[in-house]
């Protein structure tokens, strides 16, 4: 529970700190250039994830014989998702950003 627990808030962590680095080395660039950037990080720990929950549950669920379709709306679900920490992870890169340009104006 404590390794899920510290790689959740790495992952939120991770595009706040791009966010920052990015802000403190090009500081020419715009908050939603380095913010994009910044929020992918976000989306492949998202991606990751679900990887290795389809990996984990797929095989078990049916045993031996053939099962049809068991998540007809799992793409459309991790489609959804995928956009959520898309956002999110634009969200955390802007106060990263934020962050990083107002401790170099100091």
């Amino acid at each position: 529970m404590v390794f899920q627990l510290v790689s959740f808030l790495l992952a939120l962590a991770m595009p706040v700190w791009l966010g920052w680095l990015l802000a403190r080395l090009f500081p020419a660039w715009a908050p939603g250039q380095a913010a994009g950037l910044a929020s992918i990080s976000l989306l492949l720990c998202f991606l990751w994830a679900a990887a290795a929950f389809y990996a984990a549950v797929e095989p078990a669920s049916c045993g031996d014989e053939p099962c049809g379709d068991v998540a007809p709306y799992g793409l459309a679900a991790l489609l959804i998702f995928g956009a959520v920490s898309l956002l999110v992870g634009f969200g955390l890169g802007l106060i990263g950003h934020w962050l990083g340009r107002r401790k170099r104006d100091r």
